[in-house]
């Protein structure tokens, strides 16, 4: 029942003496609804995870990739799914941020992925069957960040090869997505690199949308800056352009989300993520 509850917790020591602590809990008069209301994404770290909470041969567990013949396969991804469904029960949509698919190149040297630990270990979470209530992630990031795989390989950011690189790439991910029915909750969120001389945030992320846009225009790219100029808010240089035609999902940092710019991105079509920062 709601209300303010009082109590008293008295502690002992063994080497004599103890403490009183009094306790006043205040039980407001609301319920939470029985279902999620409130979508609410956690991003998670599986490798950073794995190294605070499991050690082999008395070090860190940090593979350099997750494999199932790993000896301690079985147990990663029982810490895994453990911290996954710990999210979940708080009710926040948890999904891995640096799981990728095996990358080879074929006997023509075309790119091929391999699936299955991928699958092995995110399936059920985009099921639902990982859970008691069967409810499904929410949202799930195609595998792709601004490091894996490295821009340096392919000619670095902005250059034709490292493009044609993920157009190929993330085809087949879009494909593979397809298949599992998993594609109606994917985004893509790729960190655009630090602002060149030559090339503002907005003209970097221009260039990645086009590129997205070649491989699949089903992706749904996320933005993270601003989607109104910023120069009436005090922003002398402020680098704004109007890319809206590449963006799906807007996400810019609290501190530069204006809610009249946000509904209005709404209005036309495009969803937005509140991104809590400072």
């Amino acid at each position: 029942e709601p209300g303010i509850y009082r109590s008293k917790v008295d502690a002992s020591y063994r080497a004599g003496g103890g403490d009183s602590v009094e306790l006043t809990l205040t039980v407001q008069p609301f319920s939470l609804p029985l279902t999620q209301h409130l979508p609410v994404i956690a991003g998670m770290d599986g490798g950073r995870v794995l190294r605070q909470h499991l050690e082999v041969g008395g070090r860190p567990y940090a593979p350099k990739r997750l494999a199932a013949d790993d000896p301690a396969f079985a147990e990663a991804v029982a810490i895994l799914d453990k911290t996954i469904r710990l999210l979940h029960e708080h009710r926040c949509s948890a999904m891995l941020t640096d799981l990728q698919p095996l990358r080879k190149l074929d006997s023509a040297g075309r790119l091929e992925l391999d699936w299955t630990d991928y699958d092995r270990l995110v399936a059920a979470v985009l099921d639902g069957t990982a859970f008691e209530n069967r409810i499904p992630a929410l949202a799930w990031p195609m595998p792709v960040d601004d490091d894996d795989p490295d821009p340096e390989l392919y000619g670095g950011w902005g250059s034709k090869p490292y493009g044609d690189m993920l157009v190929e790439y993330l085809r087949q991910c879009v494909e593979h997505f397809r298949e599992r029915d998993w594609l109606d909750r994917h985004f893509v969120w790729i960190p655009l690199p630090d602002a060149r001389p030559t090339a503002s945030p907005y003209s970097q992320f221009a260039w990645l949308g086009s590129v997205l846009q070649r491989a699949d225009t089903r992706l749904s790219p996320v933005c993270d800056l601003a989607p109104q100029a910023m120069k009436g808010f005090g922003c002398v240089n402020d680098p704004y352009q109007d890319i809206r035609q590449w963006v799906s999902i807007w996400a810019p940092p609290a501190r530069l989300a204006d809610t009249d710019a946000l509904a209005a991105e709404r209005a036309a079509g495009r969803r937005t993520w509140l991104h809590p920062d400072r």
